[in-house]
């Protein structure tokens, strides 16, 4: 847990230089480690480190956490071996777009066929964090029809709006004591719940409080 926090890519990239010496940042052993997190996370780790060493202000990145009533797995019946799944929990982790997750996905086809429900449920919820990492929205849990969020308190919205936004959308959200807004499927709606429609539904609605 040592390379958590603001400071984590100055500590990966230097311990990482410092073991393989700086003429093999981009040469055949660093091959090993970048497989190991991930290019695109390795990419994110460097420019973070540089922009350090530039006394440039770095942003911390905000890691949603997405609770749903779902399953939200890679079957041992998909892909028996662990190492291989362990693999791609971590790609989808790192996923910052659509198209990283399309990419998965594809992938997944080729080589393991059609993938199950749960391995769909897995990709929803990866762009679901997609989207509110960008948004700076720390949590989002389900209660049956009922999903709470939580912005961090870096986040750019304007409280000001807050108040015509919950009468927007009278009476399906509030906002508790502890400023988590709340929302509520609407009564009297039969289709089937779909919460990850829902709550990507909600999130395009939330920017307008930014």
């Amino acid at each position: 847990y040592r390379h958590q926090g603001l400071g984590a890519g100055f500590n990966i990239a230097s311990e990482d230089l410092e073991m393989r010496g700086a003429g093999e940042l981009l040469g055949k052993k660093q091959v090993g480690f970048i497989d190991s997190i991930g290019f695109d996370l390795y990419q994110e780790l460097l420019s973070e480190a540089v922009s350090e060493l530039r006394g440039i202000p770095v942003e911390q990145v905000i890691e949603p956490n997405i609770r749903v009533d779902m399953p939200v797995y890679i079957p041992d019946s998909y892909i028996d071996d662990i190492t291989l799944r362990l693999n791609f929990y971590h790609r989808f982790s790192i996923a910052r777009d659509n198209e990283a997750v399309d990419n998965l996905l594809l992938e997944m086809i080729d080589r393991f066929s059609d993938y199950p429900e749960e391995v769909e449920n897995l990709a929803r919820l990866t762009r679901l964090k997609i989207v509110a990492r960008e948004m700076k929205i720390i949590s989002i849990e389900q209660f049956r029809d009922t999903i709470s969020i939580v912005f961090d308190s870096s986040s750019r919205i304007k409280v000001e709006r807050i108040p015509s936004f919950v009468k927007k959308y009278s009476p399906l959200v509030k906002i508790t004591p502890d400023s988590k807004i709340i929302v509520r499927r609407a009564k009297g709606d039969d289709e089937i719940f779909d919460i990850f429609a829902f709550v990507d539904e909600w999130l395009i609605r939330l920017k307008e409080l930014f």
